[in-house]
């Protein structure tokens, strides 16, 4: 599994509130959930976690309780054009990457895949992204 989808990951019985930690702490807006091999368990967004908040679902609960348990994933080793065929026919604009085994191996976000698009290049996709910076503006709060 790549180290940007490390930071991206939980165990299904961490809670709530944890995982909203995880999937605060980047811009994704997303978590996967996997097994102690790897293997995807489940899949779960910031919008999951509002929709549950809503519902008034005690943050203690597993995350399990409220995660997709069947995620769209894409195989590993398609090209970029089949998997942004495969997202936009799912209707997704994230999914993991899976080997036969259902280990996580990636996560395609389909706005990487189309910006790679764009480039020339002959290298490997990676998803990898860069940092969060940290901006120098001050908020401004009502």
């Amino acid at each position: 599994m790549k180290e940007w989808v490390k930071k991206q990951q939980a165990a299904p019985e961490q809670n709530i509130r944890e995982v909203m930690r995880i999937i605060s702490n980047t811009d994704l807006g997303f978590c996967v959930v996997t097994d102690n091999q790897g293997r995807l368990s489940g899949f779960v967004t910031d919008s999951d976690i509002r929709r549950a908040i809503l519902r008034e679902t005690n943050l203690d609960e597993p995350i399990s309780k409220i995660m997709n348990h069947n995620p769209v994933t894409l195989p590993e080793g398609l090209s970029v054009e089949e998997n942004i065929r495969l997202m936009r026919q799912k209707g997704v604009s994230r999914a993991p990457i899976v080997d036969k085994n259902g280990v996580v191996k990636d996560v395609a976000l389909y706005w990487r895949l189309q910006e790679s698009l764009h480039k020339e290049t002959t290298d490997t996709l990676d998803f990898t992204l860069p940092p969060k910076r940290k901006s120098k503006k001050s908020k401004k709060i009502l």
